[in-house]
Parts: C-alpha cells; structure tokens; sequence
C-alpha cells in the first residue's frame, strides 16, 4: 500500500505540471495570435504602401520613357498632358495608366505626334481589349498598318476587328503577324486594307494561321501576272489603279474550273510555287466569302459596340471600381 501511494502521488505530480504547462502554452497561444493579428495588419499596410509606391515608381519610369519619344514641341508639356490624359479615361475604362503610357510609347516611337497619340491610345487599348490581344503589340499592328495603307487609327481599327469577329481567329496577334508579313507585298500590289484583312480572314478559315497566311497572300500576289500569262486572265484594277482581288480570282476560277482536281492543283502549284498554292486554293474554295467580306464595309462603331459589353460586365465594373479606389 505504502508503494501504491508513491506511485500515485508521483502520477499526481506529473500531472500538476502537464496541466501546468497546458496552461501556459494556452496563454502563450492567446498572446501569440495576438501578435499575428497586429503584425499581419502591420504588413498587410506595408504591403499596400510598398505597392502604391512600387506604382508610383513604374509610372514615373513610363512616363520617362515616353518623353524619349513623344513627338511635340515641348515634350515636357506633352508628357504631362498624356499623364493626366491617362488619369482621366482610367477611371471610366478598363485600362490603368501604365498600359496606356506604354502605348502612346509605342505610338510615338512610330512617329505619331503627340495629341494623335493620345487619342489613338483609346482605340488601341478599347481594340487589344475586344480581340484578345496585347497593347503594345496592337499599337505596333496598327502603326504598320497606317503606315501601309494610309487611312487613321480608328477606320483600320475597324477593319481589323469586324475581320477578327467575322472569321475563325484565336487572338489579334495572329492577325497581326499575318498583316505584318503581308502588308509590303499587299501594298506594292495595290491591295487594299479592307481585301488584305478580309482575304487573311479567309486564309485563316483555310487553315494557315498567323504569318504562314501574310506569306501565302503575298505569294499569290506575286504571281497573278504570272496567271494571267499563263491562263489567259488578267489582273483587274479599279480607277484608282487599286487591285480587285475578286475579279481576278474570279477569271482564274472561271479559267480552272472544267479542269480535274489533280491537273487543277498541278497548275496551281507550276504558277504559284509552294507558298502561292497554299494562299490561292482557299481563296479560290471561298470566293463567295472574299466577296462578301470586301462588299460588308465596316461602318464604324464596331470597337466602341463591342467595348460597352466589356465595360458594362460585372467584371468591368468591379474593376473600373477597384482601379478608381488604386488611384
């Protein structure tokens, strides 16, 4: 018994300090979160403030940038006007203020003066928005388009996104790759942007994306005097000497169509070469398409009409609201 009464007082002890240190972990536990809750509110605050002046270094860095480049008088005063420009159409757009300093940077290393650029940056951010593509890189498009074809930012704007919508394109920068590689040979061919657009568009729907397409146009291009000679077609010009890609298509159609499918895609590949072949055989299959693509002149509006859904979604909204309350 004497034993027995050892062991339980021992037992007892053992468990007076267990309970013990039970206790005290509790409290250090309490303490603990505690101090978790006011260090991570103390972090959570440094990390805004370390990100606003993050934002604000970014910014100063762009808008740094932009004045190597801006094309004004007074770059200064230009660079401020595009600041506060941009401060202006974030808080009733999608775009925040970096973006749109990196695209009037790319307007302007193209040689955009400086109040073109503030308004193209509009109709650059509002198009990259509605097709899937990058700012900077929409920018850049639409300048070797402009630079191309002539015309403004806006109306080949519209051409290239009623093309993007009305035709199988994943994203605006395979139609911009495309445009890229075909433009020189589609301007010196006397091409115009909306037949360039429309007949990329086809190729697309045809299977060859991104520049496989500008290098399949420009292949066929190449070779339609060739056709003509060797087919007895012509290539047929408008007044304006401005090249009807339909009509002279239509005369080489016309001109193959009693031909078996093995001679036809024989002839095509003696006068188009590899690359020709693949550009004129889908533009040959949906000629109907092309001709109705290039009669469907856009209007204008198609970029604002399709950037009012974005802006109107829950998801525009909210970060519209949430870019406001950043700035």
């Amino acid at each position: 018994m004497d034993a027995e009464q050892k062991r339980l007082l021992r037992t007892l002890r053992a468990t007076d300090r267990a309970l013990h240190g039970q206790g005290l972990r509790r409290h250090a536990g309490a303490v603990y979160g505690a101090l978790r809750a006011r260090t991570a509110g103390i972090a959570g605050a440094a990390y805004t403030a370390s990100r606003m002046v993050g934002s604000a270094v970014d910014l100063e860095t762009k808008a740094l940038h932009l004045g190597n480049v801006i094309v004004a008088p007074d770059r200064d005063a230009a660079v401020g006007r595009a600041i506060e420009h941009d401060r202006q159409f974030s808080r009733r757009s999608l775009a925040d203020r970096g973006e749109m300093l990196d695209i009037q940077y790319q307007l302007g290393s193209a040689g955009l003066d400086a109040e073109s650029a503030l308004a193209g940056s509009e109709v650059v951010h509002e198009l990259a928005t509605i097709t899937k593509g990058e700012s900077a890189a929409v920018a850049s498009v639409l300048m070797t388009a402009v630079d191309n074809f002539g015309g403004d930012l806006t109306a080949v704007g519209e051409v290239l996104a009623r093309t993007q919508f009305r035709y199988p394109i994943e994203h605006f920068g395979q139609l911009g790759d495309a445009l890229a590689e075909a433009a020189s040979g589609a301007t010196t061919a006397g091409l115009s942007i909306e037949q360039t657009a429309v007949a990329l568009g086809l190729l697309h729907k045809g299977g060859h994306k991104g520049s496989v397409a500008g290098t399949a146009l420009n292949a066929v291009l190449r070779n339609l005097t060739k056709a003509s000679s060797e087919l007895g077609t012509s290539v047929v010009r408008g007044a304006d000497d401005q090249l009807d890609l339909v009509a002279t298509l239509q005369q080489i159609g016309d001109a193959t169509a009693n031909l078996d499918t093995d001679t036809r895609g024989d002839l095509m590949q003696k006068i188009f070469g590899d690359e020709g072949k693949k550009g004129v055989q889908p533009l040959l299959t949906f000629l109907d398409d092309l001709r109705a693509g290039v009669q469907d002149t856009p209007v204008g509006g198609t970029i604002d009409k399709e950037g009012q859904k974005f802006l109107e979604s829950a998801g525009g909204r909210l970060k519209i609201a949430t870019g406001n309350l950043r700035d």
